[in-house]
């Protein structure tokens, strides 16, 4: 009985794998709305951990951005998976280090990224208004609901 239940239980295994595979490779095309929304939204998220990064290089390890940029790049890699789930290239960042501007104190920088975050939410609000599809839609309202409720006040209770 124990080694019917292992069989069964490996054929159910093999065949979500299997499932889950076909799935991923008959999954619709995007459009290309869809495409440079995303392009747009990794390359946004690129650009904030490269400066939330250079901020940590200048003053040391303090808060927000020890914690922030650790978000980024979890942003980026559930952004890097629609990519490669729809069999798509994912973008390098189109940011140099030289692009991004560093300023004079923490809450200086603070106050931008304040700006910053208020900006991310309004692309992701302009995204969201698309015809989506639910994978995309998810990750989209995540990082959005990450921004407005944690990073934005993360960096008002900095500035």
């Amino acid at each position: 009985m124990k080694n019917s239940i292992k069989i069964v239980f490996g054929l159910l295994l093999m065949t979500s794998i299997f499932a889950c595979k076909d799935e991923a490779i008959s999954s619709p095309a995007l459009t290309n709305e869809v495409k440079l929304a995303l392009n747009e939204a990794i390359q946004d998220e690129y650009k904030a951990m490269l400066f939330y990064q250079k901020t940590i290089d200048k003053f040391g390890q303090v808060t927000p951005y020890v914690n922030i940029v650790d978000a980024e790049v979890k942003h980026q890699q559930s952004l890097a998976k629609l990519f490669q789930n729809y069999g798509l290239e994912v973008p390098m960042s189109q940011w140099k280090d030289s692009e991004i501007t560093t300023f004079s104190s923490v809450q200086a920088s603070c106050a931008n990224c304040y700006q910053a975050e208020i900006d991310n939410i309004a692309l992701y609000d302009k995204y969201l208004s698309l015809d989506l599809p639910d994978d995309v839609r998810k990750v989209f309202e995540n990082n959005r609901a990450a921004s407005l409720n944690k990073h934005l006040p993360a960096f008002t209770n900095c500035k």
